[in-house]
């Protein structure tokens, strides 16, 4: 709506820092391991924004750290399960992985468990409907490969090449970590049990739909 996109221009610097770090981080050399809680800091720092409705602070990246080894536990669960999805052409895999977009959150701020976790993503994923949830993926995808294929190719140039790359990826850092964000804040907030959401969430519960059971997730620490 009017006030996220609103946010998200408005706090597009700090969120170009944050791109920023994120992006120099995942120069480390062993950042193909760690790339998910690296990435999910910055998501994390997102969230703690919009549900708190104030800038975003730099510092709370470090909330990425909270659960670390879980959270790299969690994130290659995912990538294997989405690439067992990919032995069955490129829609199966788009489909797991939008059943398990929440998952690294929810492991990241809450003691669920990485299966736990993988369960109530599905959950959430499908609490209002799927669809809107595989489209936001299916075009985070595309973004995700037109980058990956521009900044590969600008790689190979020269250095000049390189730092282009590098820019272009920290451009658009934010169009990845906002939109799952606010995605998961608004499935969060419609949670019916306001006794375990985190804080600022459950007041605008609305009523779960019929047959669908509620989702019962544990107060973020």
């Amino acid at each position: 709506d009017f006030h996220h996109l609103r946010f998200t221009w408005k706090h597009y610097p700090t969120l170009l820092a944050a791109s920023f770090c994120v992006e120099l981080l995942e120069l480390w050399p062993l950042a193909v391991i760690f790339a998910g809680p690296i990435y999910n800091a910055f998501e994390l720092m997102v969230v703690q924004a919009l549900r708190q409705k104030r800038k975003p602070e730099l510092s709370d990246l470090a909330l990425g750290g909270k659960r670390f080894i879980r959270v790299t536990l969690a994130s290659w669960a995912v990538f294997l399960l989405v690439l067992v999805g990919l032995g069955f052409l490129v829609i199966p895999a788009i489909v797991i992985g939008t059943w398990l977009l929440f998952t690294m959150l929810l492991v990241g701020e809450t003691n669920l468990g990485i299966w736990a976790a993988m369960k109530e993503s599905k959950r959430l994923v499908n609490w209002r409907g799927f669809w809107p949830h595989f489209w936001l993926c299916f075009v985070m995808l595309l973004i995700g490969h037109a980058t990956t294929s521009i900044t590969a190719q600008a790689e190979t140039i020269s250095v000049a090449g390189r730092a282009i790359a590098f820019g272009l990826s920290v451009l658009l850092g934010p169009l990845f970590a906002v939109p799952t964000a606010l995605a998961y804040v608004g499935e969060r907030r419609a949670v019916p049990l306001p006794s375990v959401s985190p804080p600022g969430e459950g007041a605008a519960a609305v009523p779960p739909k019929q047959g669908m059971p509620a989702p019962a997730l544990p107060p973020p620490d």
